[in-house]
């Protein structure tokens, strides 16, 4: 039945004019206040069921019964509506944001269009001169990485086309703020997965632990291809030859670290290259085996640190690691990790 209504109001069937016929005169009382109701508001309404609805062809000026509906379970009256196209700006493209509008004499109301991913909807009273806006992200709805990314730069496009006096809207700044941040941790995202030859989907990076901010320090040192200094002591390095070391000796040592890590339910292998600054030879000893154990201190004046590299391939690693003297200062010199974390997450 209700396929059969829906296809007697088609915009197709011109000509055609209905009657409903109600059950009582309460139910016809309350159906016209409903339509007042969207008049107002342009919200959808639950409307009384009718008893029955005639439907009458128009032909020749004249009105010929159509056809006739019985047995209505429910009835939903919704207000007229169109689409409207916001210009915006991506990338230095334009493109066009898309909502579905519905005008009233006291409201207009926009709702996007496509909400897979951002639901956006605004609310203008004409006779205020007010604005209400809200909106609903899903990020896990995007299919590709590369769609959640568009979509929430697509938005902000869209917030500097809305808004461009702040006062209009309270918190825009913090608004935009979160999208923005967000964005960045999908961009790096991508960036470091390209990097890493891992295949991810939205929902994967939302759901990633990221404990210790391992993200954005494989981002530092895979993708941008920085140094990265901590504050880290060597205690000890074991060395087959200490014939030249003398206690208290200053010792600039070079090693290599091999690490398994998981990440976006993965496995790679890191190679690090690690230069420490700041250690002094403590005390060697001699083991069983016949290697020598180096043991480092530091002190107040010159505290011990360490910076260090990372590559993807094993044969890189020796390469940088054979080249290290020449890149020495580079290494000595090196942003400490906190600073450059804050200036890749902009706090």
């Amino acid at each position: 039945m209700a396929n059969k209504l829906k296809d007697m109001l088609d915009p197709k069937n011109s000509g055609l004019a209905l009657t409903l016929n109600f059950k009582s005169l309460e139910d016809r009382t309350n159906f016209i206040n409903a339509i007042d109701k969207i008049g107002k508001t342009g919200v959808p309404q639950e409307v009384p069921v009718p008893k029955s609805i005639d439907f009458f062809k128009t032909v020749g000026g004249y009105q010929y019964p159509y056809d006739n509906v019985e047995d209505i379970v429910k009835m939903i009256v919704y207000p007229e509506t169109d689409t409207v196209e916001m210009p915006i700006v991506v990338d230095g493209v334009e493109l066009k944001y898309a909502f579905q509008r519905v005008r009233t004499d006291e409201v207009i109301l926009l709702k996007s269009k496509n909400p897979k991913v951002l639901d956006v909807g605004l609310e203008f009273k004409i006779r205020d001169n007010k604005v209400n806006f809200n909106y609903k992200s899903h990020p896990g709805n995007a299919t590709t990485i590369d769609e959640l990314i568009l979509e929430y730069k697509r938005f902000l496009a869209l917030l500097d086309v809305l808004f461009q006096k702040p006062v209009l809207i309270e918190q825009l700044g913090d608004i935009k703020k979160y999208f923005n941040k967000s964005l960045q941790e999908y961009v790096r995202a991508k960036e470091l997965c390209e990097v890493l030859g891992i295949n991810i989907t939205p929902k994967t990076v939302i759901d990633e632990d990221n404990k210790d901010f391992l993200t954005e320090k494989l981002y530092i040192l895979l993708v941008k291809k920085s140094i990265i200094r901590q504050n880290d002591k060597l205690n000890f390095i074991e060395m087959a030859d200490v014939d030249n070391l003398e206690i208290g000796q200053a010792l600039f040592a070079v090693y290599g670290r091999t690490a398994d890590l998981e990440i976006y339910g993965e496995h790679r292998k890191i190679y690090t290259v690690n230069c420490t600054f700041g250690a002094m030879i403590q005390d060697v000893k001699l083991k069983e085996d016949g290697i020598n154990v180096v043991y480092f201190k530091d002190s107040e004046k010159n505290p011990m640190y360490r910076s260090y590299t990372a590559y993807l391939d094993e044969k890189d690693a020796l390469d940088e690691m054979n080249n290290i003297v020449e890149k020495r200062e580079q290494y000595e010199n090196a942003a400490g990790w906190l600073d450059q974390l804050r200036e890749l997450l902009q706090v």
